[in-house]
């Protein structure tokens, strides 16, 4: 498959039975009617391209100066003979020195003061929280005079996010072609999925909350609707906010673009990452996800090209309503927008929250890149390339040995859209395997530390030690994912547990004896699998 622009996102059609990527869980018997083939969607129609804004004003994030919180003196810079906050050009200002620069002269402007100016400006058309000290500003102001006025720290344009799905695919009905012949690259793959069934009989993300910021999600799909997070202090339907938390009747989510309760996927792009996560196992219909108990969180940033802003606050509600894992299948090229990102990604880490990403569909060395949040370096972010059935990086793959993570099949994979099913690839298909993955990891280990279920993904990953090479040098972990031998590593961060099995002597028949063995596992079966018999 050719590599495609990394801000293409196109949609295909579907299959059956089995998630192609990885052979994940069996979704249904082998009796399953098949899924019905799905229409060719323009890929005009599915892009996330252009500007986020289409009312004719700038939009800015901004950040201000507040007197009343930490402002330390190391964000102190010279501005027209005062000292306000802000970022210091290098050697502007020696915060030892500052009494001697400018004594008496620093101003001490309150959040409220500084906003309150900011929206007093004419130019300015209207202000608003988004999270973590940073507000949107729209309006006919420029980014000069907005950086002008006293106690605005910081200014960047609002940017629009470009999704991370490459390919445009046929319809397909039973993982055959139109012509009766298999095409499915992961039928005959040389071991190169992740071994979710493996790891999936033995934990199912049961009751671990999963947030895709995405283009929304199908509620109603038949595949995932029983996975759906519903949030508890909300009575759904009756125009109040029941939790007071700001959003009205956000019953599985928020559109944060809209503005709007209703999390309708119009592009199909976040359904189909909700699929890959968490799909229904055992319903006899369509396919099924990595962890298939997990609940998925819907917060949409928008139907068109969504702004920063606008993912940035989906950050904020995933944390402030319980999501442990983040999944992000986009990303920005701006590196002036990293410190916005950062701030929400950092939150996210204080509160036990992995975020995982895209490496983004160009082949480029992330590590040099300006693509955010994939080149983040923060130490609860999974950043994920692609890789193919024949377990080699895609050839339109984001990679970097510091900052990708970890590689995860991307190609040809499939998973639910609105309406039925489709085969899409890109990174932005790699990111919820791992995702997935967590969730199965935190279920099996509730405490487990953001920190722990990284190791476990990454130290367990199929790397050369294993005979996959191809990842070597293009990933931190130089592997791809392992749901299987992830799970089985989850145990080290478990108390040990006694366990008990009761087995037959050769040479006493009808004899049954107890051996103990204390342990760290999740399956306690796997420590009698290589042993022989009495010396378990």
């Amino acid at each position: 498959m050719s590599p495609t622009p990394f801000r293409r996102v196109h949609l295909g059609t579907a299959s059956v039975v089995v998630l192609a990527l990885i052979g994940a869980i069996l979704a249904s018997s082998s009796t399953a009617p098949p899924v019905e083939a799905q229409p060719i969607l323009e890929p005009e129609f599915l892009s996330w391209e252009g500007e986020p804004f289409s009312d004719g004003l700038n939009h800015f994030l901004i950040t201000v100066q507040d007197a009343e919180g930490d402002v330390d003196d190391d964000w102190l810079r010279l501005r027209d003979g005062e000292l306000i906050a802000a970022t210091p050009p290098p050697g502007t200002v020696d915060p030892d020195h500052i009494d001697d620069v400018v004594a008496g002269e620093v101003q001490a402007l309150t959040a409220e003061q500084v906003l309150e100016s900011v929206g007093s400006n004419a130019a300015v058309s209207s202000i608003r929280p988004v999270a973590f000290g940073i507000y949107a500003v729209a309006g006919e102001i420029t980014e000069a005079d907005l950086a002008a006025i006293d106690g605005v720290a910081e200014v960047e344009p609002d940017p629009g996010l470009i999704a991370a799905t490459v390919d445009h695919y046929y319809p397909t009905q039973g993982g055959l072609d139109k012509d009766g012949v298999s095409t499915d690259p992961w039928a005959v793959s040389n071991d190169a999925d992740i071994d979710a069934p493996e790891g999936g009989h033995r934990t199912r993300g049961q009751g671990v909350v999963v947030a895709v910021i995405d283009s929304g999600v199908d509620v109603s799909h038949p595949d995932l609707a029983a996975n759906i997070w519903s949030n508890s202090g909300e009575q759904c339907g009756n125009g109040a906010d029941d939790d007071g938390n700001g959003y009205v009747d956000d019953c599985n989510g928020w559109d944060f673009s809209n503005r709007v309760s209703s999390v309708v996927d119009y592009v199909g792009h976040g359904t189909h990452v909700a699929g890959i996560i968490a799909a229904e196992a055992d319903n006899r219909i369509g396919i099924a996800g990595v962890a298939y108990e997990a609940e998925i969180m819907a917060l949409k940033i928008g139907d068109g090209t969504p702004a920063l802003s606008a993912g940035i606050e989906a950050i904020a509600y995933a944390i402030d309503n319980g999501a442990r894992v983040i999944n992000a299948s986009w990303g920005v090229d701006d590196a002036a927008a990293a410190p916005f990102l950062d701030a929400a990604i950092a939150a996210a880490a204080d509160a036990g929250v992995m975020f995982v990403t895209a490496a983004g569909n160009e082949p480029v060395n992330v590590d040099n890149s300006t693509i955010y949040p994939a080149a983040s370096t923060l130490d609860n972010v999974i950043t994920v390339g692609a890789s193919t059935a024949t377990d080699q990086p895609a050839s339109w793959s984001g990679y970097g040995a510091t900052s990708v993570d970890i590689f995860a099949p991307g190609e040809y994979i499939i998973s639910t859209v609105p309406g039925g099913y489709a085969i899409y690839s890109g990174t932005s298909m790699a990111a919820p395997m791992v995702s997935g993955a967590a969730a199965l990891l935190w279920a099996a280990t509730p405490e487990a530390t953001v920190a722990e279920v990284k190791g476990a993904l990454l130290s367990r990953s199929d790397g050369p030690n294993d005979g996959v090479t191809a990842f070597r040098d293009l990933a931190v972990s130089d592997g791809r994912l392992n749901v299987d031998r992830s799970i089985y590593s989850a145990p080290l961060f478990q108390p040990p547990v006694m366990y008990e099995f009761y087995e037959f002597n050769n040479f006493e028949p009808d004899t049954l004896h107890k051996v103990a063995v204390t342990a760290k596992t999740v399956d306690p079966w796997r420590l009698c699998e290589a042993c022989p018999a009495r010396s378990c």
